[in-house]
């Protein structure tokens, strides 16, 4: 059984952030099996992502780099600051970022403990993966215990490696991604 819920009907009333390991991979140095992680605020009411920021792996200063990003962004869209009503999260650093959170938004929910389907930016994550990632020379596939239908040919992945691009590629790969 599913609890269905509504979006809500308004923008900057309900925020939610989540870590998301990008699946395209770049070269560095005699490794072509990079990847980068971005963290990604996205308004609930119609899936706009407010804020991002990119990094080599999650950690609390590149959550709270998203999050002002997403503070800069709603300046820049709005002409004021404007904070969030309530804003979700996964319990990364939970005790560390809970001041931080405070801060940002009038209530925090940290989503509950194993139960990735509370979040709302997952079915987001899969949408870009599917409909902007896939699309790329580079693109990884989703996992490894993933069927094979979500699986790029591994075969052609490594005759092509020498043409991925290099970090800030991807970056600029997952910047337009973003922008679209």
């Amino acid at each position: 059984m599913q609890v269905v819920r509504e979006s809500p009907q308004f923008p900057a009333y309900y925020w939610t952030l989540d870590g998301w390991t990008v699946e395209l991979l770049y070269k560095e140095g005699n490794k072509f099996d990079n990847r980068l992680v971005v963290v990604v605020v996205v308004d609930a009411m119609n899936k706009y992502p407010i804020g991002f920021a990119i990094g080599d792996r999650e950690n609390s200063e590149l959550i709270r780099m998203a999050l002002r990003n997403a503070i800069i962004h709603m300046q820049e869209l709005f002409g004021a600051t404007y904070r969030p009503w309530q804003l979700q999260s996964d319990r990364y650093a939970l005790k560390n970022l809970t001041p931080f959170y405070g801060a940002v938004a009038h209530l925090h929910t940290p989503a509950a403990v194993g139960n990735a389907k509370s979040k709302i930016i997952e079915p987001y994550f899969k949408y870009i993966n599917d409909t902007y990632c896939k699309l790329q020379f580079n693109w990884s596939g989703h996992n490894i215990t993933a069927k094979s239908s979500n699986q790029p040919n591994t075969e052609m992945l490594d005759k092509i490696k020498h043409n991925f691009p290099d970090k800030k590629g991807v970056m600029m790969q997952v910047m337009k991604i973003i922008a679209k």
